[in-house]
């Protein structure tokens, strides 16, 4: 449960951090305010189409943790690009979008698969205690780095390294997963 809490924490946060700093990244960048804000929101109108098909879509892979892995990954690559300024700005709001949004919908699942029935109640008290942990002390974080370098780029590396994380906190808990013994719920 640490590793599902803390996945989700992490995608969040990342997902937050890059809505927040976008716009101004953008403003920075010579964008009008007004472009700047409906070029972030590509972020989130991209997401829409792929948000209620991204699980079904890493489930028909057989290995929706390593699709999970990998979108998160390449999400954050795709940040880290739009940062530093590497590629068209819109491609890689659309991208971080669809990309994030099929990671997401696998990483809301993965306390059901790890719980029994009888432990649900306290193992989801852990997954949103650290949700709300992370969503509150984390993307404050991002904040401080970019008043500290002056400079939205700055907060949208950061995001990329809270996706990062949250790809590896996806393959430890496909890790401790695999290790289960038969029969005490679902290993992957």
């Amino acid at each position: 449960m640490l590793a599902s809490g803390a996945a989700w924490a992490f995608v969040n946060v990342g997902y937050v951090i890059l809505l927040g700093f976008a716009p101004a990244l953008l403003a920075g960048r010579g964008a009008s305010p007004e472009a700047a804000g409906a070029l972030a929101s590509l972020i989130g109108w991209a997401s829409i189409p792929l948000a209620p098909l991204g699980g079904a879509v890493a489930e028909r892979t057989g290995r929706p943790l390593l699709v999970t892995v990998v979108c998160l990954g390449v999400m954050a690559l795709v940040v880290l690009a739009l940062a530093m300024e590497a590629g068209p700005q819109s491609a890689a709001l659309v991208a971080a979008g669809m990309i994030g949004s099929i990671s997401a919908t696998v990483i809301m699942t993965l306390p059901a698969r790890a719980l029994a029935p009888e432990s649900r109640s306290f193992g989801m008290g852990v997954y949103w205690t650290l949700f709300y942990a992370g969503m509150a002390a984390l993307p404050p974080v991002a904040g401080w780095v970019a008043d500290t370098t002056g400079s939205a780029a700055s907060a949208l590396a950061v995001a990329a390294a809270f996706l990062a994380a949250a790809a590896m906190a996806v393959a430890i808990y496909g890790l401790l997963a695999a290790r289960r013994p038969a029969g005490a719920g679902s290993a992957i």
